[in-house]
């Protein structure tokens, strides 16, 4: 009997009842059905031998599909326990590298078209703090990668990353992975991922900050189209700001000035 639970390809959703495609399972291992607003999600669980309270078996919790994530639950040791047991703080925190990593993946399924223009400024110049006065701040850093992250605490309360990557100009590719708490059984959340457009307003090498569309983000719903217009700030569903520092004023200062402002 397997000591630990099954990987996520024997998980999967589906919209009908469980007793038309549930395949039988081998001994040892449990079924339990959790009905979603995606539909059902078949979570299967194998006790290690032997399961003791003080060393209960793992749960294997993961939403199927783009943006799948999931969870070790190391103090349930019953498959419907476990279900009960999925808490926000254990989402966050054990998840996080996951969903980072499918962030990143989605991000790389649309490479840039061959001789697409490069964006006005370098990606370390774009790579900056921007703010938003109803999203909070978003500190971007990029690695050899060429990706661009930053953390977004604050968003859907709880921790997510916000991934760039250059597609062409100033126009990036966007994903963001983000929590959605079950109406029926609060205590679960369910993980998806944001597909977004993210422009840059770049002038004369200088930028001014960027805006993301295409994802619904500010809840009108359905039937509700984004921003229309020709500039990345008339597109913008959500319009982020640039923090210009001190330093980096177009006012013309010495650097000794520009040194002392900054201590």
């Amino acid at each position: 009997m397997a000591g630990f639970c099954l990987s996520y390809r024997y998980l999967r959703w589906t919209n009908t009842l469980v007793t038309d495609l549930a395949p039988s399972l081998p001994a040892g291992f449990e079924r339990h059905m959790l009905d979603t607003p995606s539909g059902q999600l078949e979570l299967l669980y194998a006790a290690p031998a032997p399961s003791t309270l003080s060393n209960p078996a793992p749960m294997f919790f993961v939403h199927g599909g783009i943006g799948s994530a999931y969870v070790w639950l190391s103090t349930c040791n019953t498959s419907r326990n476990a279900v009960s047991h999925v808490t926000p703080y254990q989402c966050v925190v054990t998840a996080a590298a996951g969903r980072r990593k499918n962030a990143d993946d989605d991000a790389n399924r649309l490479p840039s078209p061959p001789n697409a223009p490069l964006p006005g400024a370098s990606l370390d110049r774009i790579s900056a703090t921007y703010s938003n006065p109803a999203y909070g701040t978003l500190a971007f850093k990029v690695k050899g990668d060429g990706i661009m992250r930053a953390t977004t605490p604050t968003w859907n309360g709880a921790a997510s990353v916000l991934s760039l990557q250059h597609f062409s100009g100033n126009l990036f590719n966007a994903t963001l992975p983000y929590n959605i708490r079950a109406i029926d059984e609060p205590e679960l959340i369910y993980v998806e991922t944001m597909h977004l457009q993210a422009e840059f307003e770049i002038v004369d090498g200088v930028v001014k900050g960027f805006g993301l569309w295409g994802g619904g983000l500010w809840g009108a719903g359905e039937g509700v189209e984004s921003g229309k217009g020709s500039t990345a700030r008339e597109k913008a569903e959500v319009w982020f700001d640039r923090n210009e520092w001190p330093w980096e004023s177009e006012a013309s200062i010495s650097p000794q000035a520009a040194f002392e402002i900054a201590q």
